[in-house]
Protein backbone atom coordinates (compact mmCIF):
# COMPACT_ATOMS: atom_id res chain seq x y z
CA UNK A 1 0.00 0.00 0.00
CA UNK A 2 1.18 3.56 -0.51
CA UNK A 3 2.67 5.14 2.59
CA UNK A 4 -0.16 7.67 2.90
CA UNK A 5 -2.74 4.85 3.01
CA UNK A 6 -0.73 2.97 5.63
CA UNK A 7 -0.55 6.15 7.70
CA UNK A 8 -4.35 6.45 7.60
CA UNK A 9 -4.51 2.84 8.76
CA UNK A 10 -2.36 3.63 11.80
CA UNK A 11 -5.18 5.74 13.22
CA UNK A 12 -8.06 3.96 11.50
CA UNK A 13 -7.16 0.27 11.68
CA UNK A 14 -10.70 -0.78 10.75
CA UNK A 15 -9.74 -0.28 7.09
CA UNK A 16 -7.66 -3.48 7.23
CA UNK A 17 -8.69 -7.12 7.26
CA UNK A 18 -8.78 -8.37 10.86
CA UNK A 19 -8.56 -11.89 12.25
CA UNK A 20 -10.52 -13.39 15.12
CA UNK A 21 -7.97 -12.25 17.73
CA UNK A 22 -8.02 -8.65 16.43
CA UNK A 23 -4.72 -8.77 14.53
CA UNK A 24 -4.82 -6.50 11.47
CA UNK A 25 -3.55 -7.58 8.05
CA UNK A 26 -1.93 -4.35 6.84
CA UNK A 27 -0.89 -5.40 3.33
CA UNK A 28 -4.25 -4.60 1.72
CA UNK A 29 -7.54 -2.95 2.57
CA UNK A 30 -10.58 -4.88 3.71
CA UNK A 31 -13.07 -5.48 0.92
CA UNK A 32 -15.69 -3.99 3.23
CA UNK A 33 -14.28 -0.47 2.77
CA UNK A 34 -14.30 -0.44 -1.04
CA UNK A 35 -17.17 2.05 -1.13
CA UNK A 36 -16.60 3.90 2.15
CA UNK A 37 -14.89 7.33 2.17
CA UNK A 38 -12.00 6.20 4.39
CA UNK A 39 -9.12 7.68 2.37
CA UNK A 40 -9.22 11.40 3.03
CA UNK A 41 -12.89 11.56 2.07
CA UNK A 42 -12.61 9.26 -0.94
CA UNK A 43 -13.43 5.60 -1.30
CA UNK A 44 -10.67 3.12 -2.23
CA UNK A 45 -12.50 2.51 -5.52
CA UNK A 46 -12.44 6.27 -6.28
CA UNK A 47 -8.73 6.49 -5.43
CA UNK A 48 -7.93 3.50 -7.63
CA UNK A 49 -9.98 4.94 -10.49
CA UNK A 50 -8.17 8.29 -10.16
CA UNK A 51 -4.82 6.50 -10.22
CA UNK A 52 -5.75 4.62 -13.40
CA UNK A 53 -7.04 7.78 -15.10
CA UNK A 54 -3.90 9.70 -14.13
CA UNK A 55 -1.69 6.89 -15.42
CA UNK A 56 -3.60 6.82 -18.70
CA UNK A 57 -3.39 10.58 -19.26
CA UNK A 58 0.28 10.77 -18.27
CA UNK A 59 1.43 7.88 -20.42
CA UNK A 60 -1.03 7.99 -23.34
CA UNK A 61 1.65 9.24 -25.78
CA UNK A 62 3.61 6.05 -25.11
CA UNK A 63 0.73 3.58 -25.38
CA UNK A 64 1.04 1.00 -28.16
CA UNK A 65 4.59 2.11 -28.99
CA UNK A 66 6.80 2.06 -25.90
CA UNK A 67 4.12 0.62 -23.61
CA UNK A 68 2.60 -2.44 -25.23
CA UNK A 69 1.01 -4.05 -22.19
CA UNK A 70 0.11 -3.30 -18.61
CA UNK A 71 -0.20 -5.73 -15.71
CA UNK A 72 -1.67 -4.48 -12.48
CA UNK A 73 -1.60 -6.51 -9.30
CA UNK A 74 -4.59 -6.23 -7.02
CA UNK A 75 -3.30 -8.13 -4.03
CA UNK A 76 -0.74 -7.98 -1.25
CA UNK A 77 1.83 -9.89 -3.30
CA UNK A 78 0.74 -8.66 -6.72
CA UNK A 79 -2.09 -11.12 -7.16
CA UNK A 80 -5.73 -11.09 -6.23
CA UNK A 81 -6.14 -13.44 -3.28
CA UNK A 82 -7.83 -13.53 0.05
CA UNK A 83 -5.21 -12.97 2.77
CA UNK A 84 -5.70 -15.90 5.12
CA UNK A 85 -2.19 -15.70 6.59
CA UNK A 86 -0.56 -12.61 8.06
CA UNK A 87 2.96 -13.90 7.68
CA UNK A 88 4.13 -16.89 5.71
CA UNK A 89 6.99 -18.96 7.11
CA UNK A 90 10.42 -18.28 5.62
CA UNK A 91 10.07 -21.32 3.35
CA UNK A 92 6.94 -19.61 1.89
CA UNK A 93 4.86 -22.75 2.42
CA UNK A 94 1.60 -22.36 4.22
CA UNK A 95 1.48 -24.66 7.22
CA UNK A 96 -2.27 -24.63 7.82
CA UNK A 97 -5.61 -23.46 6.56
CA UNK A 98 -5.13 -19.90 7.81
CA UNK A 99 -7.88 -17.82 9.37
CA UNK A 100 -10.81 -15.83 8.13
CA UNK A 101 -9.97 -12.13 7.99
CA UNK A 102 -13.56 -10.98 8.40
CA UNK A 103 -13.62 -9.48 11.87
CA UNK A 104 -13.02 -5.80 11.08
CA UNK A 105 -15.89 -3.56 12.14
CA UNK A 106 -16.90 -2.80 8.55
CA UNK A 107 -17.04 -6.46 7.52
CA UNK A 108 -19.04 -7.33 10.65
CA UNK A 109 -21.41 -4.45 9.92
CA UNK A 110 -22.04 -5.77 6.39
CA UNK A 111 -22.61 -9.26 7.80
CA UNK A 112 -25.15 -7.90 10.29
CA UNK A 113 -26.99 -5.94 7.58
CA UNK A 114 -27.14 -8.97 5.30
CA UNK A 115 -28.26 -11.30 8.10
CA UNK A 116 -31.05 -8.95 9.12
CA UNK A 117 -32.24 -8.37 5.55
CA UNK A 118 -32.22 -12.16 5.01
CA UNK A 119 -34.42 -12.69 8.04
CA UNK A 120 -31.63 -14.42 9.99
CA UNK A 121 -30.43 -11.78 12.47
CA UNK A 122 -28.57 -14.33 14.59
CA UNK A 123 -26.15 -14.90 11.70
CA UNK A 124 -25.00 -11.31 12.06
CA UNK A 125 -23.84 -11.48 15.67
CA UNK A 126 -20.20 -12.06 14.71
CA UNK A 127 -17.82 -13.89 12.46
CA UNK A 128 -17.32 -17.66 12.51
CA UNK A 129 -16.48 -18.91 15.98
CA UNK A 130 -15.71 -22.58 15.34
CA UNK A 131 -12.99 -22.32 12.71
CA UNK A 132 -9.43 -23.64 12.80
CA UNK A 133 -6.50 -21.39 13.65
CA UNK A 134 -3.68 -20.40 11.29
CA UNK A 135 -1.61 -23.56 11.53
CA UNK A 136 -4.38 -26.14 11.81
CA UNK A 137 -5.80 -28.28 9.04
CA UNK A 138 -9.34 -27.51 7.86
CA UNK A 139 -10.87 -30.48 9.65
CA UNK A 140 -9.51 -29.88 13.17
CA UNK A 141 -12.71 -28.00 13.96
CA UNK A 142 -16.34 -28.60 13.09
CA UNK A 143 -16.67 -25.62 10.73
CA UNK A 144 -15.58 -27.32 7.46
CA UNK A 145 -16.99 -30.78 8.22
CA UNK A 146 -20.22 -32.09 6.65
CA UNK A 147 -23.02 -30.52 8.62
CA UNK A 148 -20.61 -27.89 9.99
CA UNK A 149 -21.54 -24.28 10.54
CA UNK A 150 -20.28 -23.32 7.06
CA UNK A 151 -23.62 -24.66 5.85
Amino acid sequence: LPKWVSEIGESESSIFFTDRSGQHYKECLSLAVDNLPVLNGKTPVQVYQSFCESFKSSFSPFMESTITGISMGLGPDGELRYPSHHELPSNRKTQGVGEFQCYDQNMLSLLKQHAESSGNPLWGLGGPHDVPTYDQSPYTSSFFKDGGSWE
